[in-house]
C-alpha cells in the first residue's frame, strides 16, 4: 500500500514561503496513516502524523522518544504551525512502529549532500538517499536529530493536511480553494461570511488526495514556532498519569529482576539459585538475553519485592571474556604507553595530503614537528569511563502469547529505537514483524543508553519462558550502573605550535579509546557496520577542530575491551572537546596571551563562534570570581560558548559559582525548551567533570549507587544563565547534547585561571 510521507525534493520561494515536494513511497509494512488512525484516539487521519476528531481535537503522532527533552511539544508545534490549528485543541500520542517514521536527520543533519534547494544534484541525490533510509525504516531518537529531521518532515506534513482541509471545504461549499483561508482550527470563506471547523471537515479531508507540493509559511508568519506554548506533556507528569516504562500495569502480570554476570560485558557461565525458586511468590529462575548474549539471570515472581529478595540469593559466574580483564589503573598505564607509539590509524594528515597534490613537497609531519621542537607545546589528557544513570533504570514489559489462536508478542518499552526494538524482538521470537506490537512509553532519561537492546532482549526472552502472562522486567539501580554500556575511557596526546603571527601552525592529535560504533555493532548489528579502524566519529570535534590550523594530523589507536561502550550524551564530543579546549588554553598561556583573547584572535573570521564567545564574555564582571574559564564548540550544527566562574579557598578550587551559556541553534522552536536543555546539559557536564568516574577491578564495576557514583546536588549547583542567540543558520541544530561537552574544559580552564593548577585528567575530584 502507499504511505503518505513528506520529503524535500527541491525548494523554491513562493510568496515569502518555501515550496516542497510531498511524495509517496510504496512499502511492505502497511500504511502508516491507517495504523496511526486505528491506534489510540479514534479520529480521521490526514497523514501519518495528524488526525482530527469531530470535536476539533487535533492529535499529533509523536514518532520520537520523549525522555524529558520535550519532543511531544516541539514536534507538535512544527505540525500545527503549518496546519494552523488552535494550540488549545492539540493533543499527542506515540505512533505505532512503521518505516515511514524513519529518522533522516541523524545522517549528516538531514542534508548529506548540502542544501537540496541549492542544486539539482543535491536535490536528486538527497531524494535517492532518503528513499534508501525510508526502506531501512530506522526510527531512532539519537544524535540530537529529532527537531532537525522534523523540520524537513513535519512542516510539509502539517501544510499538506491544511491543504486537504481546504480542499474538503471547497468541495462542501462548491468554491475555489484560493478563495479560502485558515485560522486557529477553522476554514473561512470571507466573501460569503461562513466558516467550518477542522472537526467538521476532518472525515472528508481524510479522503482528499494529498497535494503533490505545498507552500510553507514565511517565518514572519509563525504563531507557534519561536514562542513558548505550554508543554503538552506537563499536565500528565504533574498529575502522575504519564506512563513511563516502570508504570505499566497489566492484568495477571509477573515481575522479573536480573542479576548479571559480574564481569561487565560477559555472558553467564553458571548460576546457583541457592533456594531462590522456593521463596514465596517466585515462579521461575532463568537465563535472560538473546542466544549468545545471555548476560543475566532473571528471577520471575508475583511482585517486584519478591523478585528483588530472591535475586539476592543468586550466585552467578562469568564466562571468561575474549580480552584481558580490565583494571582501571592498568588500563590507564596501557593507554599512556600507546600515546608514545605511532598511531596505527591516521584519519587526517594535511602534510601528506599536500605531498600527494604537489610532488615537489617532500616534508613529512614528523619532520615539521622537529623543525618547531623548541616552540612545541605537548600535553596528555585523560577521561574515565562514565555511566548513564538514567533516573528510570532499564526496564521492559513483554507478553508472549502462544496458544491455539496463534503466536504473537506485545512489548511496552521506554526505548530510543522502537523500530530496532521491534525487529530485534521479532527475530528473537522467530516471528514476522507484523506479529509484534510495540508500545512506546515515556522514559525517565535516555542519554543514548536506551538505544541499546539488552533490556528489550532480556524481557522478551523471559516472557518466552513464561508464556501467556505479561512480564515486567526491571533492573535495580546497582545492576543499572554496573552493567551499563559505558562512555568509554579515553586518553590523548596533543602537540602544537604557533607561528610568528600567533596562529596555530601545527597540531598533532593522537587518541586512544574504544569505538562506540564498533562496540555497539557487536551487540546490535546495523547497516552502518562497526569497523573501529574506519570509525572517524571517535575523533569528532578534533577532525578537524573549529580552529584554523595550518598543519593537522589526527591519529587513532583503537582499543577492544570486554567493557561495552555506548552512546553517552554528546558521545565523542565529551572527550574530544575536553582535550581540544584544554589545549587551546595551554597554547595561549605558553604564548603569554589571555585565553579569551587568543580564541577571539584565531576565530576572527568565524562569526558564529565569535558571537557566542563575545556574548558570554560580556556577562563576566572582572573580579567577581577567583577564576573564569571559556570554551566555544560546535556540535550537531549548534554553536555553544560557556564561561565558568569558580571560587577558591586557601588558593585551591572550592566550588563553581556561575555558568553562563550562549547558544546559537538556528531557528528556535520552543525557547524555554532550549534553555531547559542547556541547563540540564550544564548540570550533567559539571557532574561528570567534578565527580564522574567508573572504577573497574578485575573486570567488575565498583560503583553501584549514588553514594559511590556521585552527581551534583542542588546545594552545589551554581547560578546558570542561558542566552539564546539570533542565528544566521536557516535550519535548526540539535540542542539535546551540544550544551554538555564544553562544560568540563571551561571548568578546568577556570580552575587554572584561579589557582595555576592545570587539570588534565578527570574527574576534578580524583
Amino acid at each position: 500500500m502507499l504511505s503518505r510521507r513528506g520529503f524535500i525534493l527541491s525548494g523554491a520561494a513562493v510568496s515569502g514561503g518555501l515550496v516542497v515536494g510531498y511524495g509517496y513511497i510504496a512499502l511492505d509494512d502497511g500504511d502508516a496513516t491507517s495504523k496511526f488512525g486505528a491506534a489510540g484516539q479514534q479520529a480521521s487521519p490526514l497523514n501519518a502524523w495528524l488526525k482530527i476528531s469531530p470535536d476539533g481535537i487535533v492529535t499529533c503522532g509523536i514518532h520520537r522518544a520523549e525522555m524529558g527533552q520535550g519532543v511531544t511539544t516541539t514536534l507538535s508545534m512544527l505540525l500545527n504551525e503549518e496546519l494552523d490549528a488552535d494550540w488549545g485543541d492539540v493533543r499527542f500520542e506515540f505512533t505505532p512502529v512503521d518505516r515511514d517514521y524513519f529518522n533522516f536527520g541523524m545522517l549528516l543533519y538531514g542534508q548529506p549532500l548540502g542544501d537540496p534547494a541549492a542544486s539539482w544534484r543535491a536535490a536528486t541525490g538527497t531524494w535517492a538517499i532518503r528513499a534508501g533510509f525510508h526502506a531501512l525504516g530506522m526510527s531512532m531518537t539519537i544524535a540530537s536529530s529529532s527537531t532537525i529531521d522534523a523540520w524537513d518532515t513535519l512542516r510539509p506534513a502539517g501544510a499538506a493536511a491544511r491543504q486537504m482541509l481546504l480542499a474538503a471545504a471547497a468541495r462542501e461549499w462548491n468554491t475555489e480553494i484560493s478563495a479560502l483561508r485558515t485560522e486557529r482550527g477553522y476554514v473561512y470563506d470571507d466573501a460569503n461570511q461562513r466558516k467550518l471547523s477542522y472537526g467538521a471537515l476532518a472525515e472528508q479531508a481524510s479522503k482528499e488526495s494529498p497535494p503533490s507540493s505545498v507552500a510553507l509559511k514565511d517565518p514572519a508568519e509563525y504563531r507557534l514556532v519561536g514562542h513558548n506554548p505550554p508543554r503538552l506533556d506537563a499536565p500528565f507528569k504533574v498529575d502522575g498519569s504519564a506512563q513511563f516504562g516502570l508504570d505499566i500495569q497489566l492484568p495477571d502480570m509477573l515481575y522479573a529482576t536480573v542479576v548479571h554476570s559480574p564481569v561487565a560485558g560477559t555472558n553467564v557461565a553458571e548460576f546457583a539459585s541457592n533456594g531462590a525458586e522456593a521463596m514465596p511468590g517466585v515462579r521461575a529462575v532463568v537465563k535472560a538475553g538473546a542466544p549468545g548474549f545471555q548476560r543475566a539471570v532473571a528471577v520471575v515472581a508475583d511482585n517486584s519485592w519478591q523478585a528483588l529478595q530472591a535475586a539476592k540469593q543468586l550466585t552467578v559466574t562469568s564466562v571468561a571474556p575474549g580480552s584481558e580483564l580490565v583494571n582501571t589503573n592498568e588500563l590507564q598505564a596501557r593507554y599512556r604507553n600507546l600515546l608514545t607509539e605511532p598511531a596505527p590509524v591516521i584519519f587526517r594528515d594535511t602534510v601528506a595530503d599536500s605531498r600527494e597534490a604537489d610532488e615537489s613537497i617532500t616534508t613529512t609531519f614528523d619532520e615539521l614537528l622537529l623543525d618547531v621542537d623548541d616552540k612545541l607545546v605537548t600535553a596528555d589528557y585523560e577521561v574515565p569511563f562514565l555511566a548513564h544513570v538514567c533516573m528510570e533504570p532499564m526496564n521492559c514489559t513483554a507478553l508472549y502469547t502462544d496458544n491455539a489462536a496463534g503466536t504473537s508478542l506485545e512489548i511496552w518499552a521506554p526505548t530510543q529505537a522502537n523500530s530496532v526494538s521491534r525487529d530485534i524482538a521479532a527475530k528473537l521470537c522467530g516471528l514476522d514483524n507484523d506479529q509484534v506490537t510495540l508500545h512506546t512509553t515515556f522514559m525517565g532519561g535516555g542519554f543514548g543508553r536506551r538505544a541499546d537492546m539488552d533490556f528489550i532482549e532480556q524481557a522478551v526472552s523471559v516472557a518466552m519462558q513464561v508464556p501467556n502472562r505479561p512480564v515486567k522486567l526491571f533492573w535495580s539501580r546497582e545492576q543499572d550502573i554496573r552493567h551499563d554500556t559505558f562512555r568509554p575511557a579515553a586518553s590523548c596526546r596533543i602537540s602544537g605550535a604557533l607561528d610568528a603571527n600567533g596562529a596555530i601552525a601545527m597540531l598533532d592529535y593522537k587518541l586512544v579509546t574504544q569505538s562506540v560504533v564498533a562496540s555497539y555493532e557487536t551487540r546490535t548489528p546495523t547497516p552502518r557496520g562497526g569497523d573501529a579502524q574506519t570509525d572517524t566519529t571517535v575523533a569528532t570535534a578534533a577532525n578537524p577542530p573549529i580552529y584554523p590550523i595550518a598543519n593537522l594530523r589526527v591519529g587513532y589507536a583503537p582499543i577492544e575491551l570486554h567493557m561495552p561502550a555506548g552512546y553517552w550524551r554528546s558521545v565523542s564530543h565529551s572527550w574530544n572537546v575536553f582535550f581540544i579546549e584544554s589545549f587551546i588554553d595551554e597554547l595561549a598561556v605558553a604564548a603569554d596571551i589571555k585565553p579569551l583573547e587568543f580564541r577571539r584572535q584565531i576565530l576572527a573570521d568565524k562569526s558564529r563562534y565569535l558571537q557566542a564567545l563575545n556574548t558570554v564574555a560580556a556577562q563576566i564582571t572582572d573580579g567577581a570570581a577567583d577564576g573564569v574559564g571559556y570554551t566555544v564548540i560546535e556540535s550537531h550544527t549548534t554553536v555553544v560558548a560557556h564561561a565558568v566562574e569558580v571560587a577558591t579557598v586557601a588558593g585551591k578550587f572550592d566550588r563553581v559559582l556561575r555558568v553562563v551559556c550562549a547558544v546559537d541553534c538556528g531557528p528556535v522552536v520552543h525557547p524555554d525548551n532550549v534553555k531547559a536543555q542547556m541547563e540540564s546539559s550544564i548540570v550533567d557536564g559539571l557532574s561528570a567533570a567534578l565527580y564522574g568516574q567508573v572504577d573497574i577491578s578485575n573486570g567488575e564495576v565498583m560503583q553501584g549507587n549514588f553514594d559511590t557514583y556521585k552527581r551534583m546536588r542542588i546545594a552545589d549547583c551554581p547560578v546558570i544563565e542561558v542566552i539564546i542567540l539570533d542565528s544566521e543558520q536557516k535550519r535548526p541544530g540539535g540542542v539535546g547534547e551540544p550544551g554538555v561537552p564544553g562544560v568540563a574544559p571551561a571548568l578546568t580552564n577556570a580552575i587554572f585561571a584561579a589557582t595555576g593548577d592545570r587539570i588534565r585528567s578527570l574527574p576534578v575530584s580524583s
